[in-house]
């Protein structure tokens, strides 16, 4: 028998879904592994949990509703379902709690484990992956336990990188969501700075505010925006033609896309969602030059409209605004200094040029996952950029894949053994951040790396079992 390793490093929803995709691929119509494989798990926390979905406060919840964050497009309402398995309660628009989600996670790849097929092995590593070879058309993968494993495969599913720096002159807690930083505020009413006002920021206030109702915070960014609320979530579906975007200059796209919406009876989220489906398309066709005038004028008034706050939260915030425990303010920060006292903050509002100094206990910085893979300190990382083995995006947007997530080398070939999927696709499809979209990312690609190593006897073993499990689902 052929038998093959396939090695999935990254245990967060990529990572997870993909474990179970391969663990149901024999089951789902799909190409199967040849007999006798096995799905290797590198991730040393719990899968499913990774760096969004692991127990935090209850403030933290999901921003998408609950309707459309199913693991699997074709079974759109598993993950409601799994929810009103715990509270029956649940409605399709409710923002759970974000820890529910990587619970479910949890449990349907255990549920994927059981139900594999005997021949089909599946082994959790809990540790790290630390380097990555490549020799033969086989992988080496060094562990952090000094330990290492060769694969045929290997899926990188390592989700958003770490946050990215905000100024080299500004001394900032990066970790803003591990919350050890709440430890070392004086027990005086403390004053925060966040560097970023977006998603990150808000989870980061609402911990805060959480644990001291008495502190104050100053958030800060280029252009002082807060995201968008949730609404009209079941409205009706926009008969917008983004293919109206696809002609002519960013400027003139930008005109058209306002003037439609404004002559539209439609929510602008509604129309905003169905240029949102078209997007990876028109991002692909885009010249260079257009995309990156994109990301330098709109892509902060794009990431507040299409990353939405649940209305709940948003009206939180809006009341800490209120009650003057959250100032949000447009500016750069141009310095911090420590003082016995704390950080003094120098910066300039946008438009001024004066300049404002706040004496803070801490600054945090929230500007969110630094896409760019050339500045990443994982050592897996440099090890694959030092062999030439994958080829960052020139935008710094992530890495470059073909259409199935094989990794593109220095030379743009595209790999035999290495495939990614995870946020870092923003490069080829720009939206590859959000469930609804990374669902199907992890689906194209665990069905081509399954593919890849499909046999004549896989397919003969798939053959057999088609009649035993045609009805079987793998939402469990």
């Amino acid at each position: 028998m052929n038998a093959k390793t396939v090695a999935i490093i990254g245990g967060g929803f990529s990572g997870t879904v993909a474990a179970i995709r391969l663990l149901a691929s024999s089951k789902d119509g799909g190409p199967s592994l040849p007999f006798g494989s096995r799905v290797v798990l590198i991730e040393p926390g719990r899968a499913g949990e990774g760096l969004a979905y692991r127990a935090g406060p209850d403030c933290w919840r999901l921003n998408v509703p609950a309707s459309r964050m199913s693991a699997f497009p074709e079974w759109p309402d598993d993950f409601l379902e799994w929810a009103r398995g715990h509270d029956p309660q649940v409605q399709g628009g409710d923002f759970l709690p974000r820890s529910w989600y990587g619970n479910y996670l949890s449990e349907r790849l255990e549920a994927a484990r059981k139900r594999s097929p005997r021949w089909l092995k599946f082994e959790r590593i809990r540790t790290r992956a630390t380097s990555l070879r490549v020799e033969d058309d086989t992988a080496r993968i060094g562990l952090a336990d000094g330990e290492s494993i060769e694969a045929d495969r290997v899926l990188l599913a390592l989700g958003n990188s770490p946050t990215a720096g905000p100024l080299p002159s500004v001394q900032a807690t990066d970790d803003a969501l591990s919350m050890h930083w709440l430890e070392d505020l004086p027990s005086y009413v403390p004053r925060v700075l966040f560097v970023g006002t977006g998603l990150t920021m808000v989870d980061a206030m609402l911990a805060l505010q959480e644990q001291r109702p008495d502190s104050r915070a100053i958030a800060i960014s280029r252009h002082g925006l807060l995201p968008m609320p949730h609404d009209h979530e079941h409205a009706q579906r926009s008969r917008f033609d983004a293919k109206s975007l696809a002609r002519g200059p960013l400027s003139q796209r930008l005109r058209e896309f306002r003037e439609q919406v404004a002559a539209s009876s439609d929510d602008w989220r509604s129309v905003l969602q169905r240029v949102r489906e078209d997007f990876p398309v028109l991002w692909r066709a885009a010249p260079r030059r257009m995309r990156r005038r994109f990301l330098r004028h709109l892509r902060a008034w794009w990431d507040v409209h299409r990353h939405r706050l649940p209305e709940a939260t948003f009206q939180h915030i809006h009341a800490l605004r209120e009650r003057k425990r959250l100032e949000i303010a447009a500016g750069r920060i141009l310095s911090t200094k420590r003082i016995k006292g704390g950080t003094i903050v120098t910066w300039r509002p946008r438009g001024s040029d004066n300049f404002r100094e706040e004496l803070v206990d801490a600054v945090v910085n929230v500007t969110g996952p630094d896409s760019n893979p050339t500045r990443s300190g994982c050592t897996l990382v440099q090890s694959l950029m030092e062999q030439g083995l994958c080829q960052p995006d020139e935008l710094g947007l992530g890495w470059n894949t073909d259409l199935n997530g094989r990794l593109l080398d220095r030379m743009g070939d595209a790999s035999g053994v290495l495939y990614y999927v995870g946020p870092l696709l923003r490069a080829k499809h720009w939206e590859a951040t959000a469930v609804p979209d990374l669902r199907v990312h992890v689906q194209i690609t665990a069905h081509a790396l399954a593919a890849s190593l499909a046999t004549p006897a896989g397919s003969y073993v798939r053959k057999l079992a088609a009649p035993l499990f045609r009805r079987a689902r793998l939402a469990f």
